[in-house]
């Protein structure tokens, strides 16, 4: 008679599960990076056009240098959402394998914390930016954000 198995004992380790989320997750990664360096670029070309402005002394409307700088901060935190659903999800997924699908001695939550840290960054530059508006509008030195 055949006695039963456990799952963890005598399987052999297949772990294309678990790199096909953590492909998923870096990809996730990939996609909140170019959401966050887009909304930067975006944001900056506000700025790209005060100098611009400045040294043609032509006139310009503010809400071009606003509007660039609301839209390119809605693409960071954008970025920020997507790296942050990401490294949960990963986590959440690693959490419902068998030990038989995790490869052995390999650093399982790296792209969690990966996507952790990317989302973090991004919201401190975000926190950053918010920052300098409020700093710009309480001074009344610069009331078009840059």
């Amino acid at each position: 008679m055949k006695t039963a198995k456990s799952k963890n004992s005598g399987d052999k380790c297949d772990p294309q599960v678990f790199f096909s989320a953590e492909r998923s997750a870096l990809s996730w990664n990939r996609t909140a990076i170019t959401l966050m360096a887009f909304g930067f670029t975006i944001e900056r070309f506000g700025f790209f056009m005060q100098l611009q402005q400045h040294a043609e002394n032509s006139p310009m409307p503010k809400e071009t240098t606003t509007m660039s700088y609301w839209v390119g901060l809605v693409f960071i935190l954008l970025g920020v959402l997507f790296s942050s659903l990401a490294a949960w999800q990963f986590r959440d997924i690693v959490k419902t394998m068998d030990t038989s699908e995790l490869p052995r001695g390999y650093h399982t939550h790296m792209p969690f914390f990966v996507n952790l840290i990317v989302a973090i960054i991004a919201a401190a530059m975000a926190f950053f930016l918010l920052g300098t508006l409020v700093h710009d509008l309480t001074n009344g030195t610069n009331p078009a954000p840059a």
